[in-house]
């Protein structure tokens, strides 16, 4: 079976996330305390749970909701563990939310909807979960960037957000931070993806102009009123998507921009989510909790 670019790119990264930060490879240390595998939905599928991290020290008066990528069809929640200790370092309280990736017969509103689901069940049962306020931010990476930005649309619009699945609760809502997100989904693969590979990521509604609007960011950018931080590198593959985002926002103060230019290919699509340990995602991490500081005062 032949592979265009983007598909081949796509594998290769998923298979290096997977051997170097990969589910069966993650450990978390004795000082972190996890409750994983949390059902939003009780039907025992694995994907319609979610996993805690708690902060240490000092706790701060935010949680975190992750939403990680993998472009619609890979990847779940336990890649981004390894991330999250980051901001339980610093006193965040960490949730990774998942949803039922592509098979090629579900649509990407589905997927959305599955994150809708997992924060009305959150923000429903925090004292349950042992959350002791209601401010959160939320992180995603590529798809799940894409899922991000969507969401602080749906949460700054009341009448926009009337297209989905009603968020149940009030959020206090104080940032959005993404990493080599998706945001042109509307033109998502034009030229580049054939069409077996488009419906395998997107769903048999891949060619809905109507749905793909509704999903596309860059088409209710105007809704994108929340502080946003964004970052890429010269590796990333879809570069171009946070370009685009970034030229949106460029006359926002308050809006952090971190553009990693380097040489080395290891430092390549949301590689500060999939290889933490590395300098150069250190600095963008490290810039994720200096933005959350400034938004959360």
């Amino acid at each position: 079976m032949m592979l265009n670019r983007l598909e081949l790119n796509l594998t290769i990264w998923y298979v290096n996330r997977l051997i170097k930060k990969g589910r069966k490879n993650f450990v978390m240390e004795d000082k972190y305390f996890i409750k994983e595998n949390v059902p939003y939905i009780d039907d025992g599928n694995f994907y319609h749970k979610f996993d805690i991290m708690y902060g240490l020290g000092e706790k701060k008066n935010l949680c975190i909701i992750d939403i990680h990528g993998g472009a619609y069809v890979l990847g779940d929640r336990k890649n981004n563990l390894d991330f999250g200790k980051a901001f339980c370092d610093a006193g965040y309280d960490f949730i990774a939310i998942d949803y039922v990736p592509n098979n090629g017969k579900l649509s990407t509103l589905d997927l959305f909807t599955d994150c809708l689901k997992a924060i009305n069940y959150i923000t429903s049962h925090l004292k349950e979960l042992n959350i002791e306020y209601n401010r959160f931010a939320i992180v995603g990476d590529s798809a799940g960037g894409h899922f991000a930005l969507l969401l602080t649309e749906i949460l700054n619009n009341k009448e926009f957000a009337q297209n989905f699945m009603q968020i149940t609760n009030k959020i206090n809502f104080v940032g959005t931070l993404v990493n080599c997100p998706v945001y042109d989904f509307l033109h998502l693969g034009d030229g580049v993806l054939k069409k077996g590979a488009l419906k395998r990521m997107l769903g048999p509604k891949y060619k809905d102009i109507e749905q793909r609007t509704l999903l596309d960011p860059k088409s209710h950018k105007d809704y994108l009123t929340t502080p946003i931080f964004v970052s890429t590198c010269t590796h990333d593959f879809i570069r171009n998507e946070s370009l685009m985002l970034i030229e949106d926002l460029k006359d926002r103060k308050d809006c952090m921009v971190v553009d990693i230019e380097c040489d080395d290919k290891n430092v390549d699509h949301v590689h500060n989510v999939s290889k933490p340990n590395l300098e150069e995602s250190k600095k963008v991490n490290n810039e994720m909790l200096k933005f959350l500081e400034i938004v959360s005062k």
